[in-house]
């Protein structure tokens, strides 16, 4: 339940107030849900979800992408995104320095063949807390990258081969 439809404001009189000239739905559903939400206070138009068109664009040339966001393109790509926690350190920070690299790496090579890197992408207020030179240099025979140098998490997702992550949006 989101907005007008939560159970909180069943009983209250309140409206939406909106500058938006139309908000953008992904599919039916979530077109009815935010119609049902707002009481119908703006035009809700299907034209896909911005965030993850490019997941399901078929036309994404991943040499070009791996390229721009400087990863090896002769290598398997290990990527791993934690979820923003009210608590910094539970946000990847803790979780980074736990994190045994090599035997990832070691462990992805044996079950899967080829050479692996791994990328982490934390949130951009958890990036400052994590040592990334300390990191990297703690095992210099692994390729260990840092993914918030790219603006958009989708393209790192589109040259990820596995995904480490916890639930998200």
């Amino acid at each position: 339940k989101i907005v007008l439809d939560e159970p909180v404001y069943q009983k209250k009189d309140r409206k939406i107030l909106t500058t938006s000239d139309y908000i953008v739905a992904g599919c039916q559903y979530t077109k009815d849900a935010l119609i049902s939400a707002s009481r119908n206070a703006f035009l809700v138009k299907m034209y896909g979800t911005p965030r993850n068109d490019l997941l399901v664009c078929n036309n994404i040339d991943i040499k070009k992408l791996k390229e721009k966001l400087n990863i090896p393109q002769n290598m398997n790509v290990i990527l791993y995104a934690p979820t923003f926690r009210n608590n910094i350190d539970d946000s990847g920070v803790n979780q980074m320095k736990e994190l045994q690299f090599d035997k990832i790496l070691e462990e992805l090579s044996i079950k899967f063949s080829g050479e692996w890197c791994f990328v982490f992408r934390v949130h951009n207020l958890v990036l400052d807390k994590i040592d990334v030179e300390k990191i990297v240099n703690k095992y210099p025979d692994y390729k260990i990258l840092n993914g918030n140098l790219g603006d958009d998490m989708v393209e790192y997702l589109l040259c990820t081969d596995v995904l480490i992550t916890d639930y998200s949006g």
